[in-house]
């Protein structure tokens, strides 16, 4: 059955540029098929997933998750990172660290303070986005998990936390994904154990299930980690930038 959640980020997957209120999007819900969401719900999913809602104080991990943008107006709409700049909680509170370039000369720099997870959270989901499209180059034969109607991308278990991706193998096998940005520790082993446990009883009915964890690198802890635990495996990825000249017009 598909979530709220999956069925509001489809919603606004297709929606573009559009803003809307929790009303309005609610009713445009009452419009689709075996809609789960309730009214309530959806006001409490909408500011979730805003990555810029005060709401996010008490929740900082789901800064992960968020596609949305709050225009604090009881308005919500896709997160645009270019115009809408990039959200982080400083000092228990939600602050913008990066936007649209800011070419001033009068702006010292060396007076910024350095912030590195808006950074991480756009790389983790450019990630996502990249492997959700093209999931067979985690490994060959995978295919995104279907249900309902719903993927398996930000799969949510309802129990123990949201899955970054859900796919099944040539042999029919479940496989869970575990995306980290930069360096991934012990503690993200763990919440992919979960996972694992979680599919393993409630939708594996048998078949095998294993886990993939994604970063950019890991820790020794974590490396010890999955000596224990063979059903996990790392794989590391890396960013690549090539660059190509390009001519002036008329040329």
């Amino acid at each position: 059955m598909i979530t709220c959640g999956s069925a509001l980020r489809q919603f606004f997957a297709q929606l573009g540029d559009a803003s809307l209120t929790a009303d309005e999007v609610y009713q445009r819900l009452q419009e689709k098929p075996n809609n789960p969401c309730t009214r309530d719900t959806v006001g409490k999913r909408l500011r979730k997933y805003s990555v810029n809602d005060k709401y996010m104080k008490h929740l900082p991990n789901m800064l992960e998750r968020s596609f949305l943008y709050s225009t604090g107006d009881d308005r919500f709409r896709n997160w645009n990172p270019t115009r809408d700049g990039h959200w982080c909680l400083v000092n228990g509170e939600m602050q913008q660290t990066s936007g649209e370039a800011d070419d001033d000369p009068a702006v010292d720099e060396g007076d910024l303070p350095v912030v590195e997870r808006p950074i991480s959270l756009s790389i983790e989901r450019d990630l996502e986005d990249c492997l959700a499209r093209n999931i067979g180059l985690v490994e060959p034969g995978l295919r995104l998990y279907t249900l309902d109607g719903g993927t398996g991308r930000q799969f949510n278990t309802q129990v123990v936390g949201i899955i970054d991706l859900l796919a099944t193998d040539k042999q029919g096998g479940f496989v869970v994904i575990e995306l980290k940005a930069g360096e991934a520790g012990d503690k993200s082993c763990g919440q992919l154990l979960r996972y694992l446990g979680w599919v393993e009883v409630n939708l594996a009915r048998g078949k095998p299930v294993k886990g993939i964890l994604v970063a950019s690198d890991f820790s020794e802890g974590c490396r010890y980690a999955i000596k224990a635990a063979p059903s996990i495996q790392l794989k590391k990825y890396e960013v690549q930038f090539k660059f190509t000249e390009v001519p002036p017009v008329g040329v």
